[in-house]
């Protein structure tokens, strides 16, 4: 059954990028992936409480200078994808939303990249996990 829904899931991701990139197409995109991802997690038992140790286990690798904080307009978000095995460790990464802003998109990224491996919830994973990171979340 897990399988299936896995199979189900790229299939419907992989159509939506051969579709025609519009900002419209690109915002109805995002909103379905994430709601395909909250689909996902409420199906395999991924609760928030699992979700934030997940996001809590790349924050603290997040550095961004106050004074890069200071000059970054708004609160942009950056958006990404990681792919990991059935251990954790964190396999790849695909930035799927720029913040537009480098330096910030910079620092998640090397976040994710000095993570190395996720926790596990009861010995699973899933194999792609989407996270989004502002630079004025609270801590």
């Amino acid at each position: 059954m897990k399988k299936l829904f896995l199979v189900c899931l790229m299939m419907l991701a992989g159509s939506a990028w051969a579709e025609e990139e519009t900002s419209k197409n690109q915002e109805s995109e995002q909103l379905r992936l994430r709601m395909l991802v909250e689909s996902h997690r409420s199906y395999m038992g991924l609760d928030k409480g699992y979700s934030s140790r997940l996001r809590a286990s790349i924050k603290p690798y997040i550095t961004f200078s106050s004074e890069e904080l200071l000059s970054t307009q708004g609160n942009p978000v950056a958006e990404i994808e990681v792919s990991c095995d059935q251990s954790g460790k964190i396999l790849s990464w695909k930035m799927t939303r720029s913040s537009g802003n480098d330096a910030w998109d910079k620092a998640v990224i090397k976040a994710v990249e000095k993570t190395g491996t996720l926790p596990l919830n009861n010995g699973y994973i899933p194999p792609n996990i989407l996270f989004s990171f502002r630079p004025r979340e609270s801590q």
